[in-house]
């Protein structure tokens, strides 16, 4: 069971290192400071329980055993808020699509109608 668990974090880091080197060939996440300061931390974050979960494995004690393992969970809680951060920005920016494609009226122009219409 630990090495399945061990196993599980190390395929996670390796999907996370994967995708981050995708994402820096086509210089589509780090263009920015701030980019590149989330995919820095979604890669250290992400790629630190396995590692941190060896220590755990060699742990002195129990009560060491559940200080390092409590690590490791704070370090995948924290991955997990990066993700669904990016993921909210994401859903934000496609609502704002969605308006602007709701907004084209069938000319393929933007609808100027509410603008053309005078006042009573």
């Amino acid at each position: 069971m630990l090495n399945s668990q061990c196993s599980i974090l190390i395929r996670s880091g390796c999907r996370i290192t994967k995708r981050s080197s995708d994402a820096r060939q086509d210089r589509t996440i780090d263009k920015t400071f701030q980019g590149r300061h989330v995919a820095n931390q979604i890669l250290r974050s992400g790629t630190a329980g396995a590692p941190n979960y060896a220590e755990a494995r060699g742990a002195e004690s129990r009560a060491d055993f559940i200080h390092k393992m409590r690590i490791v969970q704070k370090e995948l809680n924290e991955t997990a808020v990066w993700i669904r951060s990016i993921l909210a920005e994401n859903k934000e920016l496609c609502r704002i699509a969605s308006a602007s494609i709701i907004s084209v009226g069938p000319t393929g122009q933007p609808e100027l109608v509410h603008r053309l219409r005078r006042p009573p």
